[in-house]
Protein backbone atom coordinates (compact mmCIF):
# COMPACT_ATOMS: atom_id res chain seq x y z
CA UNK A 1 0.00 0.00 0.00
CA UNK A 2 1.31 3.20 -0.31
CA UNK A 3 2.01 5.88 2.45
CA UNK A 4 0.44 8.74 3.41
CA UNK A 5 1.06 11.96 5.24
CA UNK A 6 5.05 13.82 5.28
CA UNK A 7 6.36 10.42 4.11
CA UNK A 8 4.65 10.24 0.88
CA UNK A 9 5.71 13.92 0.26
CA UNK A 10 8.86 13.04 0.64
CA UNK A 11 8.62 10.11 -1.48
CA UNK A 12 6.86 11.90 -4.52
CA UNK A 13 9.74 14.81 -4.30
CA UNK A 14 12.53 12.27 -4.60
CA UNK A 15 11.10 10.29 -7.50
CA UNK A 16 10.64 13.73 -8.73
CA UNK A 17 14.05 14.88 -8.84
CA UNK A 18 15.72 11.11 -10.60
CA UNK A 19 13.99 11.62 -14.06
CA UNK A 20 14.76 8.52 -16.05
CA UNK A 21 14.92 9.20 -19.51
CA UNK A 22 14.30 6.10 -22.50
CA UNK A 23 14.83 6.62 -26.11
CA UNK A 24 12.31 4.90 -28.29
CA UNK A 25 12.19 5.80 -31.93
CA UNK A 26 8.32 6.48 -33.10
CA UNK A 27 5.04 7.55 -31.06
CA UNK A 28 3.35 4.30 -31.31
CA UNK A 29 6.78 2.72 -29.51
CA UNK A 30 6.76 4.75 -26.82
CA UNK A 31 2.57 4.20 -26.16
CA UNK A 32 2.97 0.33 -26.66
CA UNK A 33 6.17 -0.06 -24.45
CA UNK A 34 4.61 1.75 -21.67
CA UNK A 35 1.15 0.39 -21.94
CA UNK A 36 3.11 -2.92 -21.89
CA UNK A 37 5.26 -1.95 -19.23
CA UNK A 38 2.38 -1.08 -16.58
CA UNK A 39 0.68 -4.06 -17.79
CA UNK A 40 3.96 -6.46 -16.72
CA UNK A 41 4.17 -4.49 -13.41
CA UNK A 42 0.45 -4.77 -12.55
CA UNK A 43 -0.43 -1.42 -13.17
CA UNK A 44 -3.20 -0.28 -15.98
CA UNK A 45 -1.12 2.72 -17.32
CA UNK A 46 -3.53 5.53 -19.49
CA UNK A 47 -2.82 8.28 -21.57
CA UNK A 48 -4.14 11.57 -20.03
CA UNK A 49 -3.47 14.04 -22.38
CA UNK A 50 -1.79 14.59 -25.63
CA UNK A 51 0.08 18.13 -26.81
CA UNK A 52 1.89 19.54 -29.79
CA UNK A 53 1.33 19.46 -32.89
CA UNK A 54 2.48 18.97 -36.75
CA UNK A 55 2.81 22.19 -37.33
CA UNK A 56 5.15 22.70 -34.30
CA UNK A 57 6.92 18.70 -34.76
CA UNK A 58 7.16 19.62 -31.03
CA UNK A 59 5.02 16.54 -29.72
CA UNK A 60 3.99 15.70 -25.93
CA UNK A 61 1.85 12.91 -24.04
CA UNK A 62 1.31 12.76 -20.24
CA UNK A 63 0.69 9.05 -18.98
CA UNK A 64 -0.76 8.39 -15.53
CA UNK A 65 -2.37 5.48 -13.53
CA UNK A 66 -5.82 4.87 -14.07
CA UNK A 67 -6.63 5.23 -10.34
CA UNK A 68 -5.38 9.09 -10.85
CA UNK A 69 -8.08 11.69 -10.09
CA UNK A 70 -10.96 11.59 -7.89
CA UNK A 71 -14.45 10.87 -8.65
CA UNK A 72 -16.63 13.19 -9.71
CA UNK A 73 -20.20 12.98 -9.01
CA UNK A 74 -22.83 13.89 -11.74
CA UNK A 75 -26.25 15.84 -11.46
CA UNK A 76 -27.82 18.00 -8.79
CA UNK A 77 -26.21 18.54 -5.72
CA UNK A 78 -27.97 21.55 -4.02
CA UNK A 79 -31.03 19.89 -3.68
CA UNK A 80 -32.24 18.52 -0.21
CA UNK A 81 -34.78 15.84 -0.98
CA UNK A 82 -32.42 14.19 -3.55
CA UNK A 83 -29.76 13.33 -0.68
CA UNK A 84 -31.87 11.54 1.33
CA UNK A 85 -32.11 8.72 -1.24
CA UNK A 86 -29.12 9.34 -3.24
CA UNK A 87 -27.27 6.28 -3.70
CA UNK A 88 -23.34 6.04 -2.47
CA UNK A 89 -21.43 4.69 -5.63
CA UNK A 90 -18.01 3.42 -5.51
CA UNK A 91 -14.59 4.61 -7.41
CA UNK A 92 -11.92 3.44 -8.88
CA UNK A 93 -10.11 6.82 -8.28
CA UNK A 94 -8.12 7.60 -5.38
CA UNK A 95 -5.54 10.34 -6.48
CA UNK A 96 -2.94 8.54 -7.77
CA UNK A 97 0.37 10.66 -7.96
CA UNK A 98 2.04 8.89 -10.69
CA UNK A 99 3.14 10.40 -13.81
CA UNK A 100 4.72 10.04 -17.34
CA UNK A 101 6.07 12.50 -19.50
CA UNK A 102 7.15 11.63 -23.14
CA UNK A 103 8.57 14.51 -25.29
CA UNK A 104 9.62 14.46 -28.86
CA UNK A 105 13.18 14.93 -29.36
CA UNK A 106 14.42 18.16 -30.52
CA UNK A 107 17.61 16.72 -31.80
CA UNK A 108 16.74 13.79 -33.54
CA UNK A 109 13.12 12.07 -34.35
CA UNK A 110 12.88 9.41 -31.23
CA UNK A 111 11.28 9.97 -28.76
CA UNK A 112 12.48 10.34 -24.36
CA UNK A 113 10.30 8.96 -21.80
CA UNK A 114 10.99 11.00 -18.27
CA UNK A 115 9.66 9.71 -14.84
CA UNK A 116 7.27 13.01 -13.35
CA UNK A 117 6.45 10.89 -10.33
CA UNK A 118 7.16 7.22 -9.88
CA UNK A 119 4.85 6.66 -6.85
CA UNK A 120 1.75 4.94 -6.52
CA UNK A 121 -0.88 5.33 -3.45
CA UNK A 122 -2.66 2.08 -4.19
CA UNK A 123 -1.46 -1.34 -4.53
CA UNK A 124 -0.71 -3.71 -7.67
CA UNK A 125 -3.78 -5.25 -10.06
CA UNK A 126 -2.88 -9.11 -9.27
CA UNK A 127 -5.55 -10.33 -11.70
CA UNK A 128 -6.21 -8.60 -14.66
CA UNK A 129 -9.59 -11.36 -15.74
CA UNK A 130 -12.44 -9.11 -16.65
CA UNK A 131 -10.77 -5.43 -15.99
CA UNK A 132 -12.70 -2.87 -18.35
CA UNK A 133 -9.51 -1.17 -20.10
CA UNK A 134 -6.91 -4.26 -20.14
CA UNK A 135 -9.52 -6.80 -21.15
CA UNK A 136 -10.31 -4.47 -24.66
CA UNK A 137 -8.90 -5.84 -28.06
CA UNK A 138 -6.71 -3.86 -30.48
CA UNK A 139 -6.84 -3.78 -34.08
CA UNK A 140 -4.93 -6.54 -34.75
CA UNK A 141 -6.28 -9.04 -32.01
CA UNK A 142 -10.07 -7.96 -33.70
CA UNK A 143 -8.99 -8.58 -37.26
CA UNK A 144 -7.61 -11.67 -35.87
CA UNK A 145 -10.83 -12.85 -34.29
CA UNK A 146 -12.99 -11.75 -37.23
CA UNK A 147 -10.71 -13.69 -39.51
CA UNK A 148 -11.09 -17.23 -37.12
CA UNK A 149 -14.61 -16.88 -37.21
CA UNK A 150 -15.31 -16.88 -40.83
CA UNK A 151 -13.54 -19.95 -41.11
CA UNK A 152 -15.55 -21.18 -38.46
CA UNK A 153 -13.60 -21.45 -35.00
CA UNK A 154 -14.89 -21.39 -32.15
CA UNK A 155 -14.97 -18.36 -29.90
CA UNK A 156 -13.14 -20.62 -27.24
CA UNK A 157 -10.27 -21.45 -29.45
CA UNK A 158 -10.42 -17.92 -30.30
CA UNK A 159 -9.44 -16.69 -27.41
CA UNK A 160 -6.65 -19.85 -26.90
CA UNK A 161 -5.22 -18.13 -29.79
CA UNK A 162 -4.64 -15.10 -28.13
CA UNK A 163 -3.69 -15.94 -24.68
CA UNK A 164 -1.01 -18.38 -26.96
CA UNK A 165 0.06 -14.96 -28.42
CA UNK A 166 0.35 -12.39 -26.09
CA UNK A 167 0.83 -13.53 -22.24
CA UNK A 168 -0.54 -11.04 -20.35
CA UNK A 169 -3.89 -10.93 -22.61
CA UNK A 170 -7.08 -10.36 -20.09
CA UNK A 171 -9.62 -10.62 -22.46
CA UNK A 172 -12.65 -12.69 -21.38
CA UNK A 173 -14.42 -14.97 -23.55
CA UNK A 174 -17.52 -12.17 -23.53
CA UNK A 175 -15.58 -9.61 -24.97
CA UNK A 176 -14.61 -12.27 -27.84
CA UNK A 177 -18.37 -13.18 -28.41
CA UNK A 178 -18.67 -9.12 -28.90
CA UNK A 179 -16.39 -8.86 -31.10
CA UNK A 180 -18.39 -11.41 -33.35
CA UNK A 181 -21.44 -9.97 -33.03
CA UNK A 182 -20.55 -6.88 -34.08
CA UNK A 183 -18.77 -7.79 -36.88
CA UNK A 184 -22.18 -10.15 -37.97
CA UNK A 185 -24.57 -7.05 -37.81
CA UNK A 186 -21.96 -4.84 -39.57
CA UNK A 187 -21.71 -7.56 -42.87
CA UNK A 188 -26.07 -7.45 -42.45
CA UNK A 189 -26.20 -3.43 -42.21
CA UNK A 190 -27.87 -3.42 -45.74
CA UNK A 191 -30.27 -6.50 -45.65
CA UNK A 192 -33.24 -6.59 -44.21
CA UNK A 193 -33.75 -9.37 -41.55
CA UNK A 194 -36.62 -11.66 -43.75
Amino acid sequence: MGDSGEEGEKNMRKVKRREKKKKRKTREDIIKWTLDTGKRNGIVTVIISFGGDDVTKKGRILFGCERSGHYRSGGRQNNVEDNKNKRFTGSKKCNCPFRLRAEKSIYDDGWMLMIVCGAHNHSAIKYFEGHSFIGRLNKEEVVLVVDMSKSLTSPKDSLTMLKDRDPFNSTTLRTIYNVRHRNKVLQKAGRSQM
